[in-house]
């Protein structure tokens, strides 16, 4: 992740829009562990962005689980 954004910074041109959608696109292929810990330690509002990213999460599954079972 911190690569890739970094890469994303130094291509230059719109690089604050651009770096957030490559961070939040590989974030998300990645994972939360990719991110580097010190990026997340100063990060404000962590615990309500940790806590609504929880309930997005839980929600996805869910309705996955759902259409699992109508479709069985």
């Amino acid at each position: 992740v911190e690569a890739a954004v970094v890469a994303a910074v130094a291509a230059g041109g719109d690089t604050d829009s651009i770096a957030s959608m490559v961070g939040a696109l590989s974030g998300a292929a990645a994972g939360h562990e990719a991110i580097p810990a010190r990026w997340v330690a100063g990060l404000v509002g962590r615990e309500e962005i940790e806590s609504v990213s929880a309930d997005l999460y839980r929600a996805a599954e869910a309705k996955e689980a759902a259409h699992e079972r109508h479709n069985e």
